[in-house]
């Protein structure tokens, strides 16, 4: 049998994953695995005769327990399900962000809202009003002008938080020649370092301290889906991330001059 059939056979039956959950906790006779999984005798001497067959439990005075090979399967089988449950979950917002491929999937936790026809400003509603007014922090590749985000940020910044936006190519010229004093504003402030990427970019990229927030825009620059979350993976590859851009962007400040349109 390939490891395609016994990965097959575990994944046909959700009682068969979960009598080897039960066996990587603890041991356990035929008896007690068919009352914790409600399922008859012949179905558990089956599985279990599978599984060892397979190396994956042993048997030692008429009780099974899950070898270290068959708790590395089930550990390895989980996340593989859990991901694919995931990506399900998240097909849409995958389906339009930018870095989709590079995401560390599966997150511990997060919250998406998606526009729609009957509520088209959703997403952008809900980045805006869960930006945490108390973040000492903030890091940002906005790819965007977006006045919404810019009004929220700003008693952040008030309060002094440390500010650091990058801008891509299209919004560093949309802001100097759409928002001339706020640009320039932002240039003055010294809790902002302002920089303005050499290549575009079509996603949001947004750090509040922990809290990540991913946007996915169309190609008329909305905002379509906004991915909040404060998984510890997630947050180290939005680091990463933000870091490569800003190391090829240039900062503008008072003492540069002003990038050409």
């Amino acid at each position: 049998m390939t490891a395609i059939e016994r990965v097959r056979f575990l994944a046909a039956s959700e009682h068969r994953v979960e009598i080897l959950h039960s066996l990587a906790d603890e041991s356990f006779s035929p008896a007690g695995l068919r009352d914790r999984a409600a399922v008859s005798r012949a179905t558990i001497h089956r599985v279990l005769d599978s599984f060892e067959e397979y190396g994956w439990v042993r048997r030692t005075d008429g009780e099974y327990v899950a070898t270290a090979a068959g708790r590395l399967v089930l550990e390895r089988f989980e996340v593989v399900r859990d991901t694919a449950a995931e990506v399900d979950a998240l097909s849409e917002f995958l389906t339009e962000f930018e870095c989709a491929r590079e995401l560390p999937l599966p997150l511990d936790d997060y919250d998406i809202v998606t526009a729609s026809r009957g509520d088209p400003h959703a997403a952008a509603e809900y980045f805006v009003s869960s930006i945490p007014t108390d973040a000492s922090q903030l890091r940002a590749l906005l790819p965007t002008v977006v006045p919404m985000f810019n009004r929220a940020c700003e008693p952040l910044i008030e309060d002094g938080a440390s500010v650091e936006l990058v801008l891509s190519p299209s919004a560093g010229k949309t802001s100097q020649e759409s928002y001339p004093d706020d640009f320039e504003q932002a240039r003055s402030l010294d809790s902002l370092s302002l920089f303005i990427s050499p290549e575009a970019f079509g996603y949001g990229l947004s750090m509040f301290d922990e809290n990540v927030f991913l946007g996915a825009y169309d190609d008329a620059g909305r905002l379509q889906s906004c991915l909040h979350s404060t998984d510890s993976d997630l947050h180290e590859w939005a680091v990463s991330t933000f870091r490569a851009v800003r190391g090829d962007a240039t900062e503008i400040g008072l003492d540069r001059p002003k990038p050409q349109p």
